[in-house]
């Protein structure tokens, strides 16, 4: 699902940010490598400024 939505965000030219993920959750974003394919930050704020 989140990938649909990532490749839905861009084909409209916008940017898809993840922030606050669980740590249980963020944990499979490493073992499956999503992590290097989301742009992931620790807070709310931190992924607004990385716009």
């Amino acid at each position: 699902m989140l990938i649909t939505l990532r490749k839905k965000v861009e084909e409209k030219s916008g940017k898809l940010k993840l922030s606050d993920i669980n740590p249980q959750i963020y944990e499979v974003f490493k073992i499956t490598r999503l992590n290097k394919f989301f742009d992931i930050h620790p807070s709310i704020d931190k992924a607004r400024a990385s716009f």
